[in-house]
């Protein structure tokens, strides 16, 4: 069997830094808000993390920043996705 790659992708070299953790649902009506809100809020290179059901009421979220040493950055959630 001869495989092919899918996909030929050539990163950029040197660390990465993310500038915001988003919490977000899987539900795909708030993929263009959620666009929109990081562009507005000028962020560069978020990493979005997708829960089913997002953020829920009484979830406490800081052991994100304390697993992943996310130093520094800002923790959002859409609070609406459930």
């Amino acid at each position: 069997m001869n495989l092919r790659p899918a996909l030929v992708f050539a990163s950029p070299r040197g660390p990465y830094l993310s500038d915001a953790v988003v919490l977000a649902c899987f539900d795909a009506r708030f993929d263009l808000a959620l666009r929109k809100l990081l562009r507005r809020l000028a962020f560069q290179n978020p990493d979005v993390v997708r829960v089913a059901g997002g953020l829920v009421a009484g979830s406490d979220f800081s052991c994100l920043a304390d697993d992943c040493l996310l130093y520094g950055t800002s923790l959002m959630a859409i609070e609406s996705c459930r």
